[in-house]
């Protein structure tokens, strides 16, 4: 039961994490372009 729904859970957690990750990385981006810039 654990070995087959491990899998399943964890592609579960990665799409629920996707955004977060997204924002974060899209944040920090954004600061070092900025930083850059200016």
């Amino acid at each position: 039961m654990r070995g087959t729904t491990m899998h399943y859970t964890d592609l579960e957690s990665i799409i629920f994490f996707l955004p977060f990750v997204y924002f974060s990385f899209a944040g920090v981006m954004y600061l070092y372009t900025r930083k850059r810039f200016k």
